[in-house]
């Protein structure tokens, strides 16, 4: 009997939402059925904002179908159809395996897209997770023993994570922003020719003899000062390619201890919030928190002089 009562329900329940207006019921040959779930932030010069999803044809545009929309942490419980979109809208959607955050349109809509899974991927999550610790195990371990190199511990996890299917395949190259590693590269080179040219010695001469008679950590607040100040234009690890050879030759003249000059610089390198384009972050919730630049400069300025004086003192130490 309650078996009975049971299916009762879920077929009432099943009829009420066929004769809702405006849900498509999704049908086995529907590019959806099988997707994805995405989670998207409307962007605050996306064409999207003053309109509703259905009068800016938002599945026809991006193959997907908007599943639910948060909006200042609060789901909206009025019909998605008729929703009039505003910057900084969170939208949950079902979309096509051909859905990408990188498509012109999505760039134009959203500023941050989160890839969230399918529903088989989340079924089998515990055992992605389990794939996942082993492949970090790997990582972490193989270096620490002294059984192979970081590179090749990483490639290795890497590998482990798509054999085990956490990764697809075909996601690799579209998970790798090649624009980061050429910039990287591009850095690292500059950085060695800045050390066998001699520039990175000169440089460091500078520093020392303007702050002969200062002590060491004026030398060392102008180093990390130097790394701070160039995050700000390009990636951390640039900047530590930049400011790195330079930094040595400043820890050999003044007698600080290397190790902890390296630290330094990773640690100022790290101290990005002067600007919304110094760090992936601060673009990520400037549209969609409406900060200004000012407001970086107000509140990152102490953060900055924070890290950078206690940095300092922690590497002269």
């Amino acid at each position: 009997m309650l078996e009975r009562a049971d299916r009762h329900q879920e077929r009432s329940a099943a009829a009420r939402l066929h004769d809702r207006p405006g849900l498509v019921p999704v049908t086995d040959d529907d590019p959806l059925a099988g997707g994805q779930f995405h989670e998207v932030v409307v962007g605050p010069s996306s064409p999207l904002v003053g309109r509703t999803l259905r009068a800016a044809g938002f599945r026809a545009r991006h193959n997907a179908a908007v599943v639910a929309v948060h909006r200042a942490g609060s789901r909206l419980s009025a019909k998605l159809g008729e929703v009039v979109l505003r910057a900084g809208d969170t939208l949950l959607l079902r979309t096509g395996d051909d859905f990408s955050g990188d498509s012109a349109d999505a760039r134009a809509d959203f500023v941050i897209c989160t890839r969230l899974g399918s529903v088989a991927e989340r079924e089998r999550r515990p055992r992605d997770t389990a794939v996942t610790l082993a492949s970090l195990l790997v990582a972490v371990g193989l270096p620490a023993v002294g059984a192979t190199s970081v590179l090749r511990a990483v490639t290795i996890a890497a590998g482990v994570l798509v054999v085990g299917g956490v990764i697809r395949p075909r996601d690799v190259w579209r998970l790798i922003d090649l624009r980061i590693v050429t910039m990287i590269a591009a850095a690292l080179g500059l950085g060695r020719a800045v050390a066998v040219s001699g520039l990175a010695d000169q440089v460091a001469d500078v520093i020392v003899d303007a702050t002969s008679g200062s002590g060491d950590l004026t030398a060392v607040l102008g180093v990390l000062l130097a790394a701070m100040v160039l995050t700000e234009a390009v990636t951390n690890a640039a900047a530590v390619a930049l400011v790195f050879p330079t930094a040595l030759s400043v820890a050999e003249s003044t007698g600080v201890d290397p190790r902890r000059m390296a630290i330094g610089v990773a640690v100022a390198a790290s101290a990005s919030f002067l600007t919304p384009i110094g760090y992936q972050t601060n673009t990520m919730v400037w549209g969609p928190g409406r900060y200004r630049v000012s407001d970086y400069l107000r509140l990152g300025t102490p953060l900055c002089l924070v890290a950078w004086v206690g940095t300092s003192l922690m590497v002269v130490a």
